[in-house]
């Protein structure tokens, strides 16, 4: 069973001469020096201090794969501690190339939803997304919301949201209809848990909405959107920028439909 080891109490400072000390008496392969190592990484990270966290938990990542073996917990604890720092220094390429062996690792220590798999396959979805890299995104993104909606369930907001990314890639991929259906499971979670009328129940709705559009169900799409603006008015403010969004995308799609109706009758 993978163990998640827990922040220490001691400072940067402490736990560095006791990382020192060790070292001296025992070497580095032992495990009570991987293990002190690993605490002063989480100290470093606790402090924001990801060059120093980086420099230690490269030599960790060394030191586990050497002695240990690949799925020993304390060679997977490192490799996910390391992704994680990278992430957040923007060295994304070594961040996915950590990241993405954990996750079968994941699932088989803490089973397919759990907590623990979820945070990680956001992590690794937020990396994929920012390399734009749509083609290995959407299968990240197909696992995190069936383990969300498994641990979760389907009115959960981590729920919602990945369904609701997940919608957003197939769209970028021309899936509309998977689109659709993703974002209309979404819509009906966020107006469950909020209301018709919560800005963000409102934002799926304008997602809805555009899917219809996109189908070429303009018919569809335009009464979606009516109701939509109906609603926008009554609930949010004139300045609101979802509001004029809203209103924006209802006048764009009138001017679609009366264009394809124009070009239709010149047609015949």
């Amino acid at each position: 069973m993978l163990v998640v080891v827990a922040e220490s109490e001691k400072s940067s400072a402490e736990l560095k001469a006791e990382v020192e000390d060790l070292r001296s008496r025992l070497g580095n392969d032992d495990r009570q020096t991987v293990k002190a190592m690993m605490a002063l990484v989480r100290a470093y990270l606790k402090a924001d201090d990801y060059a120093s966290a980086i420099s230690i938990n490269e030599e960790l990542v060394e030191i586990c794969g050497r002695v240990f073996d690949d799925e020993d917990p304390q060679t997977v604890n490192a490799m996910a501690l390391l992704a994680f720092s990278y992430a957040k220094t923007g060295a994304l390429d070594k961040a996915r190339a950590l990241q993405e062996p954990l996750v079968p690792l994941y699932e088989r220590y803490f089973g397919p939803d759990s907590p623990a798999v979820i945070k990680l396959l956001i992590n690794l979805e937020k990396i994929l997304d920012e390399q734009q890299d749509y083609e290995a995104l959407e299968p990240v993104q197909i696992r995190l919301v069936s383990a969300c909606r498994m641990a979760l369930g389907d009115r959960d907001e981590k729920t919602l949201i990945s369904l609701v990314r997940l919608a957003a890639t197939k769209r970028l991929k021309g899936s509309y209809e998977s689109a659709a259906e993703f974002d209309d499971l979404a819509r009906v979670g966020y107006s469950d848990l909020f209301g018709d009328c919560h800005p963000q129940t409102l934002r799926v709705r304008l997602a809805c909405a555009m899917d219809q559009g996109m189908l070429g169900r303009y018919s569809e799409a335009g009464d979606l959107l009516a109701a939509l603006e109906s609603d926008a008015k009554s609930a949010l403010t004139r300045k609101d920028p979802l509001r004029r969004e809203i209103i924006q995308a209802a006048t764009a799609l009138q001017t679609m439909a009366k264009k394809l109706q124009s070009d239709g009758d010149d047609a015949r």
